[in-house]
């Protein structure tokens, strides 16, 4: 499984979602900037952890 990463431009604030790996994406003439995920706060305990976003800080990629 690919991990993905998040760019934003910081002149017109699109997004891109690229494979991790894959060359850092242009936009409006200037390298667009990666954006990093919140700090996890949901509790470490499985029976409380349930991944609802794919890009969500806490899911390590065990739940699918």
């Amino acid at each position: 499984m690919s991990k993905f990463l998040t760019y934003r431009c910081d002149v017109c604030e699109k997004t891109s979602r690229i494979n991790d790996g894959d060359p850092i994406p242009f936009c409006c003439g200037k390298i667009m900037q990666r954006l990093e995920l919140d700090q996890c706060t949901d509790p470490k305990d499985a029976e409380n952890s349930r991944f609802s976003r794919e890009d969500d800080p806490c899911d390590d990629n065990r739940s699918n």
